[in-house]
């Protein structure tokens, strides 16, 4: 709605006006929590969650775009790296810490109501159906876990799919394929088919 909603590591959360994409200009700002460090944004409805490297998630009414406000704080274990959501469960990547549902239904009342522990380092989550599959690494081996939601409060991993050469960064389901960025390049899996290799989309990149 001619609204774009920016993450800011020290000052919180900045809503900027694009009706004129060549000069966007700031129309509020909420600042958060002392620390925060917000690290990425999730909009579902007319609320914001951030997810923050240190300092759990915050739950922000955005109805009116010129007056944020924040409605409640969840510390978490680790850093939630990224959140999805998924129906009235906010579904979050959180590090060495693995897997954090939390319950949203009551916006200014978020509960954690289940934590699934993970072998490796997780950065990224998406969903598809009643399956999330979170990913990370260590540095030279890129993972994403598969993992089975159908009961939130008893999540449990179905399968892990390795990936060649390096971490997964960031994430991407499109129709039916899961595209995992990582240090060296871009991979997919084709959820059709679990048991499939990661195809490798493009050589190695070096990115300084």
């Amino acid at each position: 709605k001619g609204i774009a909603w920016v993450g800011n590591h020290k000052k919180g959360i900045i809503a900027y006006n694009i009706d004129d994409p060549s000069k966007p200009y700031a129309i509020s700002s909420l600042e958060l929590p002392k620390d925060a460090r917000v690290w990425r944004i999730t909009i579902t409805g007319h609320y914001l969650i951030t997810s923050s490297t240190n300092q759990g998630m915050n739950i922000i009414d955005i109805l009116d775009p010129k007056n944020p406000q924040l409605l409640s704080s969840l510390p978490l274990p680790g850093p939630t790296n990224q959140v999805v959501v998924k129906d009235n469960f906010a579904i979050i990547a959180a590090g060495k810490f693995g897997l954090h549902i939390v319950n949203i239904e009551d916006k200014r009342n978020p509960r954690i109501l289940s934590s699934l522990p993970l072998e490796e380092y997780i950065f990224t989550v998406c969903t598809k159906g009643n399956l999330a599959f979170l990913s990370g690494g260590p540095n030279n081996t890129g993972i994403t876990y598969c993992i089975d939601l159908s009961d939130p409060e008893n999540p449990h991993v179905i399968k892990k799919i390795l990936h060649p050469a390096s971490k997964v960064w960031d994430s991407l389901i499109v129709q039916n394929t899961l595209y995992c960025g990582t240090s060296s390049g871009l991979t997919k899996v084709n959820l059709d088919n679990l048991e499939q290799k990661p195809e490798r989309l493009t050589e190695d990149i070096k990115i300084s």
